[in-house]
């Protein structure tokens, strides 16, 4: 939960801050106006500046379309623009601080325009380093054909390419002896993921996210996780309440997000209903791999069903608040976030839980976390009163268990919050009405919860609302997107709907739970130490290597600066 917290707060802190292509755009017309009246001819501003980048984005992509690399017009048109950009601010300083001839400092700028794109190509073009660099450096030769045209003394194309070709040179130097570690490493270049990242969020490629999920599973580590489920046979019909230790996430279809469909393509239920459990994105799975693991874990375990008998909802207050509900031989405890506050579970505090109730009437412990209540600022529940506890596991040796109807529904709604599972619900009728509500989604803003239930409870004696953690509703990992960030009302409506459906097709039924658990990768608790350890060293080289860029400046700058003294 941490790293998603991270990227909400980056993701705040840019949107409160001024919007970049404004300021971009502001600069770039001051730029021109400057130029013009200042320091160049019209004539020169146009050949030396707007002619050149016209043509580069003109060429760029022709060249694009041509090697058929994915690289959208935007994407272009930002790479021309930043790479100006970048360029103008170091011609400003060396032709006030160092050069003496405005034209030569403008060609010393540009002579680094082969660093720039190289940096910025790397990610995004998956060929050889020799391609990326003849891409990068083109630019030069077109720019060496305006000297020509221009006052300059041609001699000076010699120096001009000689530095461009420095510059590349210096530019791939940077990019390999800071990633190279981690390449040695993981067998994987953390340039080349910041391109698939990119292009996976604007494509959704599925070759995209095959290297994203290769990317992340050189990283994890094989852990015992477990996956839980009951199986409720009515009729000739076979529902699966599935309880999985593995956390949806990261985001879209990348890891296990949109777990709940994939998993339900793999099995033959008639239906199913994956609920979130306690687990952090220290739990995220590897992918479609993982997936079919516990998928045959689920397929593979058969046993003979006892008809359903249920309790009452019981809900309990301490720190947080708790649901408890019992299904035969399984308690069903889920913790809600309504009181105290929390946004996932710790892996090891819902072990904890589940061994601490065991006892002889219940011998399977099902914990859940509701996911229902969204603030920003929440972090992962780490901790426990036993006080309540000991209430709970006091108190369930008594429930009343009562022969049961269960009734199940599902509904599609069009919401972006809300993934392809939908609203579903799953009713218990004993003397009373039970449902649980389980929403398709990431979280759920605050207030609406209260809202469903409130109007639940004109149906039945007590509703409990959940999400399933769905991280396929995260159209990026700075969006968060909770269920209820458009539209609640037809939500609300759809809960209901769902409500009264399951309670129209309510039978008698036969149910059996079980537990087993599977060996998948996972990120595993020392994740992010991991990740923070190869970024620190990444930066310590980062240090190092910005000394060889310093070095190639100062050897490009006395390259021009003894051409001109030579040319006088």
């Amino acid at each position: 939960m941490d790293g998603e917290k991270y990227f909400l707060k980056l993701k705040n802190s840019v949107k409160n801050s001024p919007n970049m292509y404004v300021l971009l755009t502001i600069l770039f017309a001051f730029l021109i106006i400057y130029e013009i009246i200042v320091r160049l001819n019209i004539f020169n501003f146009i050949l030396l500046y707007v002619l050149p980048f016209s043509i580069i984005l003109i060429m760029d992509y022709g060249l694009f379309k041509l090697n058929r690399i994915y690289f959208p017009i935007q994407r272009t048109v930002f790479l021309e623009f930043v790479v100006f950009i970048i360029i103008y601010f170091i011609y400003l300083v060396f032709s006030i601080f160092f050069l003496k001839n405005v034209i030569i400092s403008i060609l010393f700028s540009y002579s680094s325009i082969p660093f720039f794109r190289f940096m910025f190509l790397k990610p995004f073009i998956d060929r050889k380093d020799s391609f990326i660099g003849l891409f990068s450096i083109y630019p030069s030769f077109l720019i060496s054909f305006f000297i020509f045209f221009s006052d300059l003394n041609h001699f000076y194309i010699l120096p001009f390419l000689f530095s461009s070709i420095l510059f590349v040179v210096s530019s791939k130097f940077f990019i390999d002896y800071v990633s190279n570690e981690f390449k040695k490493k993981y067998q994987m270049d953390p340039v080349k993921y910041v391109g698939y990242f990119v292009n996976y969020l604007a494509t959704r490629s599925i070759n995209d996210m095959i290297y994203l999920n290769t990317f992340m599973i050189n990283m994890y580590l094989y852990s015992n996780l477990k996956i839980e489920w009951i199986s409720i046979e009515k009729g000739n019909e076979k529902y699966g309440i599935i309880y999985p230790q593995v956390h949806p996430g990261p985001f879209v279809e990348v890891g296990c997000s949109n777990l709940p469909m994939r998993l339900r393509k793999s099995l033959d239920f008639t239906d199913m209903f994956v609920f979130h459990t306690t687990v952090t994105n220290d739990q995220n799975c590897g992918g479609e791999e993982d997936i079919k693991k516990i998928a045959e874990v689920i397929k593979s375990n058969k046993s003979e069903s006892d008809f359903l008998y249920t309790t009452d909802f019981f809900r309990y207050s301490g720190d947080i608040e708790i649901l408890v509900h019992g299904i035969n031989d399984t308690l069903i405890v889920s913790l809600l976030p309504t009181k105290k506050g929390f946004d996932d579970v710790q892996i090891d505090l819902g072990n904890f839980i589940s061994r601490y109730l065991k006892n002889d009437s219940y011998h399977k412990v099902f914990v859940v976390d509701a996911h229902n209540y969204f603030d920003e600022n929440y972090e992962a529940l780490k901790e426990i009163d036993k006080n309540i506890l000991n209430r709970i596991k006091k108190d369930s040796r008594k429930f009343k268990k009562k022969k049961s109807k269960v009734g199940f529904s599902k509904i599609n709604i069009s919401n972006k919050s809300i993934g392809p599972e939908g609203i579903s619900c799953i009713s218990f009728s004993t003397d009373k009405h039970y449902a649980y509500v389980l929403i398709d989604g990431n979280n759920m803003v605050k207030g609406l919860r209260d809202e469903i239930i409130d109007e639940g409870h004109k149906y039945f004696d007590d509703v409990e609302v959940f999400t399933t953690d769905n991280h396929y509703c995260n159209y990026n990992p700075k969006d968060l997107n909770p269920v209820g960030s458009e539209d609640k009302e037809s939500i609300i409506k759809g809960c209901i709907d769902a409500m009264k459906s399951a309670m129209k097709n309510e039978e008698e039924a036969k149910a059996s739970s079980f537990s087993k658990s599977v060996n998948i990768k996972v990120p595993g608790k020392n994740y992010m130490d991991r990740i923070s350890k190869i970024v620190k060293n990444m930066v310590k080289k980062l240090k190092y290597s910005i000394i060889i860029i310093i070095l190639t400046f100062i050897l490009v700058f006395l390259i021009f600066e003894y051409t001109f003294y030579f040319l006088g």
